[in-house]
């Protein structure tokens, strides 16, 4: 007869449920708008939307943020799909069966797969979000991009304002408290 042994697995949240659904659709998002922006606007188009605050523009990055790397597309394009496949991979244990952790590498993911699609095939990331204050820009952006640095907020606000769980110490006061309990 068999005994049932019993579960010790923590309770994450697989890649496969829900998150993967926001992979897709995070990926699907960025690569539709990178899509449309190249195939109907030229390298270096412009279009007011907000004056003095916002500009959808066409601009190619061949680096990573500010244009840093730009020369090694093709690492880059390796580094990211690294990582990729390491979030893949321990997706479960790293969320903790946290719904907004999960939900937030979901997002990274999504974002990460975007922008390495595009140094594969493209060899450079598109970009078409540009925000500025008077003569003051923000380095252009996509929503890959968006994606990455949301998560990156998320995760890092969830570590700042986690509660920390106490170790149990094992000096006098847990040796007196196990002698009390047996007493």
């Amino acid at each position: 007869m068999k005994k049932n042994k019993p579960n010790t697995k923590k309770p994450g949240i697989g890649v496969w449920g829900w998150p993967a659904w926001i992979i897709a659709i995070t990926f699907a998002l960025d690569q539709i708008s990178k899509i449309i922006i190249d195939r109907f606007c030229k390298i270096g188009w412009s279009k007011t939307i907000i004056p003095g605050f916002f500009n959808l523009v066409y601009l190619q990055n061949k680096g990573a943020a500010w244009g840093i790397f730009s020369q090694h597309t093709w690492l880059l394009a390796v580094i990211s799909t690294i990582a990729f496949l390491f979030i893949l991979l321990v997706f479960r244990k790293m969320s903790d069966g946290n719904r907004l952790t999960a939900f937030s590498l979901a997002l990274l993911e999504g974002g990460i797969a975007g922008n390495m699609v595009d140094r594969i095939f493209r060899a450079a990331v598109i970009d078409f979000l540009d925000f500025y204050i008077g003569p003051h820009h923000w380095p252009a952006f996509n929503i890959a991009d968006s994606a990455i640095c949301i998560s990156i907020a998320l995760l890092l606000l969830m570590q700042f304002f986690s509660k920390k769980k106490e170790p149990q110490s094992k000096g006098k006061d847990s040796k007196s408290k196990s002698k009390a309990a047996t007493k």
